[in-house]
């Protein structure tokens, strides 16, 4: 079906397959808000069925975000399973303790035009239990044009937190993103391989702004995935200028920028993003104070006197995540300018 919206569904229960199935050559397609849980098979699957007649065997122009995706794989599949899909949006979901796939960008059939591109996966928080699940983000052969930005992957420990197999690795773009669960050596797949995060960024140009970081959920026992003040992700996603100059690199993304000029920036409770100097990574935008990141000496405010004490912490640990103030992925002076301009705006604001 075409124009299809499956919005604010408690979607559950499915002894043998999936928790929402959209199919068969079906356009414009919106699905939101939903709360997909506890199915054998994938929470939400997209299969555009190049062998069903009738259509062109592709599912186009679709958003996918703002939905709850937990327990659901028991028999295989993803949290969202897309296959033949093109111009796709997936963003601000939480997907959690699934026990196969979180994300996976693929095709099974078909002529290489109707493999999945031009998808985009930004501002989503994915957490596997330890010794569970596969990677957050699966990005197969014959998949081309994908972004996966602004998101946090918590690996079981098992697997990689992204798995990227595209035979069209320049097309493929991964920056921004919060890793962990699993260490810098083995934080990525790639055909049958662990690497390095750092043998990644030489093979791919990808994920120079990613961290391997603890990203410091509320409560994790509790299924509270929001932010602790502290967390390194707050800040830590993608700013939209540089998505846009990405997207209009990579080319046939006119549809999509059209979508995210036109929605709302918002996290997955309709909170306005960013609330900083950019969008938290993850589903949840926090808001937190500088006081709350970046109070270095501990003494309840926030001023010159800690970009002091940043210079001084730098001296003992350069290493320490905390410090990286402007997101570039290392301590340098540049963080303490990045600070001082923070201070001086805040002040500002004050007048």
């Amino acid at each position: 079906a075409d124009d299809i919206r499956f919005e604010n569904n408690e979607c559950y229960g499915s002894k043998k397959e999936h928790g929402i199935y959209h199919s068969n050559s079906g356009d414009r397609f919106v699905i939101r808000g939903n709360l997909v849980h506890d199915n054998r098979g994938n929470g939400i699957h997209l299969n555009g069925d190049p062998e069903i007649p009738g259509g062109d065997g592709v599912l186009n122009w679709g958003i996918v975000e703002k939905n709850i995706i937990y327990g659901n794989g028991m028999g295989g599949g993803a949290a969202i399973n897309m296959t033949h899909v093109h111009d796709v949006l997936v963003r601000n979901n939480l997907i959690y303790r699934n026990y196969a796939g979180g994300i996976t960008v693929y095709q099974d059939t078909g002529t290489f035009e109707q493999g999945s591109k031009r998808v985009v996966i930004t501002g989503n928080t994915i957490y596997y239990a330890p010794y569970t699940g596969r990677s957050g983000v699966n990005v197969q052969t014959t998949s081309e044009r994908v972004l996966v930005a602004g998101n946090i992957f918590v690996s079981g420990g098992s697997r990689g937190n992204i798995e990227v197999n595209s035979d069209h690795l320049k097309t493929i773009v991964s920056d921004y993103n919060i890793f962990w669960g699993v260490s810098a050596q083995k934080a990525i797949e790639r055909k049958d391989q662990w690497l390095s995060l750092e043998y990644w960024r030489t093979l791919s140009g990808n994920d120079f702004h990613s961290k391997v970081v603890d990203p410091q959920f509320v409560d994790l026992q509790g299924n509270d995935f929001k932010l602790a003040d502290s967390s390194p992700a707050v800040d830590a996603g993608m700013p939209a200028d540089s998505m846009r100059v990405i997207l209009e690199h990579l080319g046939g993304f006119e549809w999509i920028l059209a979508q995210l000029d036109s929605l709302p920036e918002e996290d997955i409770r309709g909170h306005t993003r960013p609330k900083g100097k950019a969008p938290d990574a993850g589903a949840y935008e926090m808001g937190v104070q500088p006081a709350g990141l970046y109070d270095f000496n501990q003494d309840g405010t926030y001023s010159l006197a800690d970009a002091i004490h940043l210079i001084i912490l730098g001296l003992r640990n350069p290493l320490d995540a905390r410090l990286d103030v402007n997101g570039d992925g290392d301590y340098s002076m540049m963080d303490v300018l990045e600070m001082i301009k923070l201070i001086r705006k805040q002040q500002e604001n004050l007048t």
